[in-house]
C-alpha cells in the first residue's frame, strides 16, 4: 500500500510556480531558429510541404506563448505547459527532418541529445511520463519503418536507449530540486501568509515588488492596489520626509539595518502606527538588488506610549505643584509658630520678677514644646517632599570619612560608643543623599535609646551588585509586628511626648533610598537592639 502510495503521490505532484523568464527565453528561440531554418530550407531548394507547415506551426505557437507569458496571467502560471507543448513540437519537427534525410548517424545523435536537454524543463511528473512516452512512440515508429540495414537501426536504438536514461536521469535531478524549491515556498507562504508582520521588498526606488498577505488585513488594500506603487505614497504625510531619510541611510556604507516608527494610512484613511527595519538585499556582485522591509503594528504600544507621557507630563505638574504648595505653606506656618513661641517669652518677661503661678508655667511651657514639634514637623514633611529630588551631582566619596564626620556632625553623648567593621568602599554617589540616610539612622539609634548610654556598630560588606551597610544599636529594640510600619509616614513605636519626633524618618530613608535603586531592612538582634541594613548599589545611573 505504502508503494502505491507513492506512486500516486509522485504521478499527483503539482511542480511549484516558477519564473516564466526561462520558458519566454525558449519560446525566443523558437522565434528565431524556425524562420533561420525555413530559410536554410528554401536556400537549398528542399521540397517537404509537411516540413514547412510544422515549422510556420512552430513559429506561430513560439510567438502566441510568448506574448500569453508576457501579457496573460492565465500564459504566467501556465508558462510550463506551453513550454511542454513548445518541446513537443521541436521533437517532432527534428524527427520528420532525420525520417527525411533518413535517420543519418549525425542527424539522429543532435535529435537524441535535446531529448534529455528537453526533460531540463520539466518537473511535472505526468508531463514528463507523457514526454517520453510520445518521443519513444515517435524515434521507434521511425526507425523501424526506414529503410536501412538492421545495424544502423540498432545503433540508433542504442543511443536512443542512453539518451532515455539520460532524460530519466536529469528529470529526476530537476524533480528533486523542484520538490526542495517547493517546499521552501511553501515554508515562505505559510511564513507570510500568517504572519501578523508585514514583509515587503521594494526596489531601489522604493517600489514596492512584493508584500505580504497580511498586509491586506492591516491596511485593506489588495495586491494589486499596492504593488509596483511607491512606499512613501502609504506613509502619513507627515512622516514621510523622515522615512523617506531613513531609505537613503540604507545606501550608505557600512548599510546597516535601519528601524523606524510612523504611521501608515490604512484604505479607509485613517493612519495606523508601525514599526519598521529595513535592510539592503545584494546580488551576486556585492551591489544592493533590492530592499526588504518588515513592519509591525504598534498602534496599540503607541497608544500606551502616549498616555504614559501625558501621564508622566501631570505627574511632573502636579509634583512641581505640591513642592511649591509645601515651600508656601511652611513659609507661611513657621512665622506665626514662631510668633506663638516669642509671645509665651514676652507673657513670661510682664510677670517680671514675680514667680508665676505653676498652672501658667506648665502651659507655657507646654505651648513652647508643641510650637517647636509642629516647626520640627513642617521642617520633615518639606523634607520628605524634596527627598531624592536633590538636583547635585554625583561623586567620588570614601564612605567611612563621610560617617565619621556624621557623627561628628551630630555630636553624639560620649556615652554612646560608635564602632565600625568591616571594609567601607568609595563609591559615586550624591552626598547629600547618603548623609541623610545614615544621618537619620545615627540619630535613631541614639534617640531612641532606653538608656543613657549605649552601642552603635557601623558595620559594611560586599554583595552582589552593591554594598550592605547596616546601623546597629543596643536598644529596647522594635516590635517585629511594626517592622514595616516604621517607614509609613507619622509612624512612630514610641509616643510623641518621650521622643520629639515627627515619624517622617525612616519615611525619607526609603523614598532616597527608592531613588537610587537601593532598599533598606530592619531586623531585631539578640540580646537586645535592632539592625537597620541598607543596601547601596555600586553603581546607579540614577545618582548621576
Amino acid at each position: 500500500m505504502k508503494a502505491i502510495e507513492s506512486i500516486r503521490g509522485f504521478y499527483s505532484y503539482t511542480p511549484p510556480p516558477r519564473n516564466p523568464a526561462v520558458d519566454r527565453f525558449l519560446f525566443l528561440i523558437g522565434m528565431v531558429g524556425t524562420p533561420l531554418e525555413m530559410l536554410h530550407a528554401y536556400h537549398n531548394h528542399e521540397q517537404d510541404p509537411a516540413g514547412f507547415a510544422l515549422r510556420v506551426f512552430t513559429l506561430t505557437y513560439s510567438v502566441s506563448a510568448l506574448i500569453l507569458t508576457f501579457r496573460s496571467d492565465w500564459g504566467r502560471k501556465q508558462s510550463s505547459v506551453l513550454t511542454f507543448g513548445w518541446l513537443m513540437l521541436i521533437l517532432l519537427q527534428q524527427t520528420l527532418q532525420n525520417y527525411r534525410e533518413g535517420f543519418s548517424l549525425d542527424h539522429s545523435i543532435i535529435l537524441f541529445m535535446g531529448f534529455p536537454t528537453g526533460a531540463l524543463f520539466i518537473t511535472s511528473p505526468r508531463y514528463f511520463l507523457a514526454y517520453i512516452s510520445l518521443t519513444i512512440l515517435m524515434v521507434t515508429s521511425a526507425s523501424i519503418g526506414i529503410e536501412q540495414p538492421w545495424e544502423f537501426k540498432g545503433r540508433i536504438l542504442l543511443i536512443f536507449s542512453y539518451t532515455t536514461l539520460a532524460a530519466v536521469a536529469v528529470f529526476f535531478i530537476n524533480y528533486r530540486l523542484a520538490q526542495q524549491l517547493r517546499k521552501a515556498n511553501e515554508r515562505f507562504r505559510i511564513l507570510a501568509e500568517n504572519a501578523n508582520d508585514i514583509i515587503a521588498l521594494h526596489d531601489l526606488k522604493g517600489h514596492i515588488t512584493y508584500i505580504s498577505p497580511s498586509a491586506h488585513r492591516q491596511f485593506g488594500y489588495e495586491d494589486e492596489e499596492i504593488l509596483g506603487t511607491s512606499a512613501f505614497s502609504l506613509i502619513y504625510k507627515p512622516d514621510r520626509e523622515q522615512a523617506i531619510e531613513s531609505y537613503h541611510k540604507l545606501f550608505l556604507p557600512p548599510y546597516p539595518p535601519v528601524q523606524l516608527s510612523y504611521r501608515v494610512m490604512k484604505k479607509d484613511g485613517t493612519p495606523i502606527w508601525v514599526e519598521a527595519v529595513g535592510s539592503a538585499v545584494f546580488d551576486e556582485n556585492g551591489k544592493i538588488s533590492q530592499i526588504v522591509t518588515t513592519n509591525r503594528d504598534i498602534s496599540a504600544r503607541k497608544s500606551a506610549e502616549l498616555e504614559l507621557e501625558a501621564q508622566n507630563t501631570e505627574l511632573i505638574r502636579a509634583n512641581r505643584e505640591l513642592d511649591q504648595f509645601a515651600y508656601i505653606v511652611s513659609h507661611d506656618l513657621k512665622a506665626p509658630l514662631r510668633g506663638i513661641a516669642t509671645l509665651t517669652t514676652l507673657i513670661e518677661e510682664d510677670f517680671g520678677n514675680q514667680v508665676l503661678p505653676e498652672g501658667i508655667s506648665k502651659h507655657l511651657q507646654m505651648m513652647r514644646d508643641r510650637t517647636s514639634r509642629l516647626e520640627r514637623l513642617i521642617e520633615d514633611i518639606l523634607a520628605y517632599s524634596r527627598a531624592g529630588k536633590t538636583q547635585t551631582q554625583a561623586q567620588k566619596i570614601n564612605t567611612q570619612d563621610c560617617l565619621l564626620e556624621l557623627v561628628e556632625i551630630l555630636s553624639l553623648p560620649p556615652t554612646f560608643q560608635i564602632t565600625f567593621q568591616g571594609e567601607f568602599p568609595i563609591l559615586t554617589a550624591k552626598r547629600v543623599f547618603f548623609d541623610q540616610v545614615f544621618g537619620n539612622l545615627l540619630v535613631n539609634a541614639h534617640k531612641h535609646h532606653d538608656r543613657e548610654g549605649g552601642q552603635i556598630i557601623l558595620d559594611c560588606n560586599k554583595t552582589e551588585g552593591g554594598w550592605n551597610f547596616s546601623v546597629s544599636d543596643d536598644g529596647p529594640g522594635i516590635p517585629e509586628n511594626q517592622h514595616e510600619r516604621i517607614f509609613e509616614v507619622f509612624t512612630q513605636v514610641e509616643s510623641l511626648d518621650k521622643t520629639q519626633g515627627t515619624g517622617i524618618g525612616l519615611a525619607v530613608i526609603r523614598r532616597i533610598l527608592n531613588q537610587v535603586g537601593g532598599n533598606i531592612q530592619v531586623q531585631n538582634i539578640k540580646p537586645r537592639g535592632c539592625r537597620f541594613t541598607v543596601f547601596w548599589p555600586e553603581s546607579n545611573d540614577t545618582q548621576s
